[in-house]
C-alpha cells in the first residue's frame, strides 16, 4: 500500500491512517448493512469534497425515495431535496404524481447543509460503483456497538481528522485552512495527491 494509506477494516468497525508504518489516526465507522454490504476494493482517495451535495443512488431512489414521497408529501422539502428529470432539468416536485412513479424517471439530489447525508465531508473513490468516505449528520450511530447501518458507504467518525491526514503536506493546506472549510457551509472539491484505501 505503500508508505502512507488509510486501511478500513469492515467486520471491526474501525478505520486507521498510517504513515510510514506508524498509525496517526483510529476512527470508528459505519459500514453497510448485511442487505447493503461493502464492499471489498483497493482504490486511492483522489478528492476531497467539503460541503457536498448527495446525488442519491438509482436503486436508494427506486426501493426507498418514492414510497416516502407518498407516505410523506414533504419529505422532499424537509430533506432539502431537489428533483431533476434524466436531462438534468430541475423540476417542481410538487407538480409530480408520485402515485404512479417508480422512481425511473427522476434524479433526487440533496443539497449540501446540515441535513446532508454525507455530512461536511465527502472522500472520493473512482470506479467504486456509488462507495465512498464521508462524514455524517447522525454522529450518535457512532456509539452503537455493532454498526453496520448503511447503504454500503463508509461513514468516518473523525472525518475532518481524516481530510487532515489526507491533505497533509498539500501545498496551501494546513489543519487551519481545512478546519475553517469544513466548518462553512462553501462547497469546493479538492483533488489531492492519491492515498490508498
Amino acid at each position: 500500500l505503500g508508505e502512507r494509506y488509510v486501511l478500513v477494516n469492515i467486520p471491526a468497525f474501525y478505520l486507521k491512517a498510517v504513515d510510514k508504518d506508524n498509525t496517526v489516526l483510529t476512527s470508528r465507522i459505519i459500514v453497510g448493512s448485511i442487505k447493503n454490504a461493502t464492499p471489498l476494493f483497493q482504490r486511492p482517495i483522489t478528492e476531497v469534497s467539503f460541503n457536498p451535495q448527495w446525488h442519491v443512488p438509482d436503486r436508494i431512489a427506486r426501493e426507498e425515495f418514492i414510497g416516502k414521497i407518498r407516505s410523506t408529501p414533504d419529505y422532499l422539502e424537509k430533506g432539502n431535496y431537489i428533483v431533476k428529470n434524466r436531462d438534468g432539468e430541475i423540476l417542481n416536485a410538487s407538480e409530480v404524481n408520485w402515485e404512479n412513479e417508480t422512481g425511473k424517471n427522476y434524479r433526487f439530489v440533496q443539497r449540501s447543509g446540515d441535513k446532508n447525508a454525507l455530512g461536511k465531508v465527502k472522500f472520493n473513490l473512482p470506479d467504486t460503483n456509488s462507495i465512498y468516505l464521508h462524514s455524517t449528520g447522525s454522529p450518535k450511530l457512532f456509539a452503537k456497538a455493532e454498526r453496520a447501518l448503511s447503504h454500503g458507504c463508509i461513514r468516518v467518525e473523525m472525518a475532518k481528522e481524516l481530510a487532515y491526514f489526507v491533505m497533509s503536506g498539500f501545498t496551501g493546506w494546513n489543519e487551519e485552512r481545512i478546519a475553517k472549510l469544513y466548518d462553512s457551509s462553501t462547497s469546493k472539491i479538492i483533488r489531492v495527491t492519491p492515498i490508498p484505501v
